[in-house]
């Protein structure tokens, strides 16, 4: 869903689209729908009404794209918000649904808007990655294409802390620079800077590393698994929506406090 909008960069681009006015309609047509059937022991038929309107205008794009993406064999989060849907419907919760798609749209909208900075941070990182490696064979270090890299290859390191080291720390596969003697230059060519100027840290780095990718993984799947249980209980009316926004939340604290957990890494440990 959210490549549907990934032409957008800034918020001036995002009112100049019509597809953000398009989900502000269907929004409102929500609204609508809450307002009218506010304090009322049953739901009027305008207020389905409203809420199927709004439905069509943000929901089935979503379906769409969901069944496209299973045609073509890519999942996202498209199939996971169209059963949240799907279960709103056939509970007959049509203002949940339409509640539930608004806010999806509108959100897919609002990060496309704001990833435009990221999005060129990782076009610049691709353009500057190494074509070729230096890697150990037989005794004697090699240049390679990076695409004949394997999986415990001896890779080139050159550690420096001054000027005439920069072309070193650019040719290496891994600049590591000293962060309190080491010159500008330096430190803005090596990938790496130790800032308190002890190689005897790499060990600890490499460990961190590692760990952090791991972290890394835990968190996408356990983001995954835990909004999927989340999507279904709310689409089963399991969660309502507060609750739904709740648990939300509680998930991010989590995996922010998975993350966070790097912070406190040993350096003593083996």
């Amino acid at each position: 869903m959210i490549g549907r909008f990934s032409h957008l960069g800034t918020y001036s681009q995002l009112l100049q689209s019509s597809d953000f006015y398009k989900a502000t309609l269907g929004g409102l047509l929500a609204l609508s729908s809450y307002i009218i059937d506010k304090g009322h022991d049953s739901v009027s038929t305008l207020g389905i009404n409203l809420a199927i309107a709004s439905l069509a205008i943000n929901g089935l794009p979503i379906i769409w794209r969901a069944l496209k993406g299973l045609f073509q064999k890519e999942v996202n989060v498209d199939e996971l918000v169209s059963l949240a849907i799907i279960a709103s419907i056939f509970s007959g919760e049509f203002l949940a649904a339409a509640v539930v798609s608004f806010v999806m749209v509108l959100g897919s909208l609002i990060e496309a808007a704001t990833s435009d900075s990221a999005r060129k941070a990782i076009a610049a990182l691709i353009k500057i990655s190494p074509n070729t490696a230096h890697v150990l064979i037989n005794d004697e270090f090699c240049t390679i294409p990076i695409t004949e890299v394997k999986t415990g290859n001896i890779l080139l390191v050159k550690p420096g802390d001054r000027i005439n080291d920069a072309p070193a720390l650019a040719a290496a596969n891994v600049g590591i620079a000293m962060g309190a003697a080491g010159t500008d230059v330096a430190l803005e060519t090596a990938d790496i800077a130790l800032m308190n100027d002890d190689i005897s840290k790499i060990p600890f780095l490499i460990r961190l590393s590692r760990r952090m990718l791991r972290v890394i993984k835990w968190n996408i799947m356990f983001g995954l698994t835990f909004n999927t249980v989340a999507v279904f209980a709310s689409g089963w009316g399991l969660l309502t929506p507060i609750m739904g926004a709740v648990v939300h939340n509680i998930g991010s604290v989590l995996v922010v406090l998975s993350s966070a957990s790097l912070a406190f890494a040993s350096e003593n440990k083996k």
